[in-house]
């Protein structure tokens, strides 16, 4: 039996592929991104699938909702790639959520790095002034957060907020409406509590007054079967590195740009059993009971299984 010394790091700094930094967290024992690279993984399966830099041309206003920001290269790289627009937006509103503050301290490093552009000048005091405000509100005040943080860059507006607390908490309180959500959890294996059908739909309360679109990088059927239920439609990222493409979960009529439509297979799993979705009907649950209740629902179910799914396709 391996014990686990007290002074072991819960989260460890690594190096990713394209050179940029990501984490390794060692309770739940996944890393916080693509080997493949962290940059690379979020511009390539977050940012361009969105639909938002489209979306973002001279527009008014653009919201970005990251509820599970970690070192936030997902926010990072989406905020620098608006401000490359020909015209970017006027006012960028971006709502963070984090429920682990050992990772924010790691921020900074990562953000060191010469892959980030327009941002390079600002990042740090912005972040500086996010984060410390933040830890003072939850000191003050559990749970609470920090008065957004508002700074300037090429003439547009950016306006920052970070709540340190679980993302479960957090997100029945928001109003919205936001342009994009960056689903980037842990995987539903490790916490089916961050991939219900209940949290998609308080996804889609938020998405659907501006259409906007849901990114992750799962291509899970129950992951994906929560977000049809929910009332999305469905789309793919492509593969990276030694990865699965991810899912775009959308409202407008058509596919948002950089995306791809799900194949014939992709289309049929949703049917089986595996795309049963998690449930918490109350954002409370414990992963072992959501868990226990969707094996439960599975075993009750009068969908096929895989097997008699794959045998359905061969026969096409």
């Amino acid at each position: 039996m391996t014990v686990k010394r007290e002074n072991t790091p819960k989260i460890t700094p690594i190096t990713t592929a394209d050179g940029s930094l990501s984490c390794f967290n060692a309770e739940t024992r996944e890393a916080y991104h693509n080997k493949a690279g962290a940059y690379t993984e979020a511009l390539e399966n977050f940012v361009l699938p969105s639909g938002v830099l489209q979306k973002a041309v001279g527009a008014d206003l653009i919201r970005i909702l990251d509820p599970c920001f970690g070192l936030g290269y997902n926010t990072w790289v989406l905020l620098d790639e608006l401000l490359k627009l020909s015209e970017p937006p006027r006012q960028i509103y971006i709502t963070a959520i984090e429920n682990e503050p050992d990772i924010l301290e790691i921020v900074p490093e990562a953000l060191n790095s010469p892959l980030f552009h327009p941002l390079k000048a600002k990042i740090p005091a912005l972040w500086h002034n996010t984060y410390y405000r933040t830890q003072e509100g939850v000191s003050q005040k559990s749970g609470s957060n920090t008065t957004p943080v508002v700074f300037s860059v090429q003439g547009c507006s950016v306006t920052f907020e970070l709540f340190l607390n679980d993302l479960r908490a957090c997100v029945p309180a928001l109003k919205g409406p936001y342009d994009v959500v960056l689903h980037d959890a842990f995987s539903a294996q490790r916490m089916p509590e961050l991939w219900t059908v209940d949290l998609f739909r308080q996804y889609y309360r938020l998405l659907a007054p501006v259409k906007g679109s849901v990114i992750t990088y799962s291509s899970a059927g129950a992951v994906r079967g929560g977000l049809v239920e929910a009332g999305f439609k469905l789309g793919k990222t492509r593969a990276l590195g030694e990865k699965n493409g991810g899912t775009v979960a959308y409202l407008s009529e058509c596919l948002p740009p950089g995306s791809e439509a799900l194949n014939k297979t992709e289309e049929y799993y949703l049917e089986t059993r595996a795309g049963i979705p998690y449930r918490d009907y109350d954002l409370m649950n414990s992963a072992a009971m959501i868990i226990t209740s969707r094996k439960r629902e599975q075993h009750d179910s009068q969908r096929p299984s895989g097997a008699e799914t794959r045998s359905k396709l061969l026969q096409l």
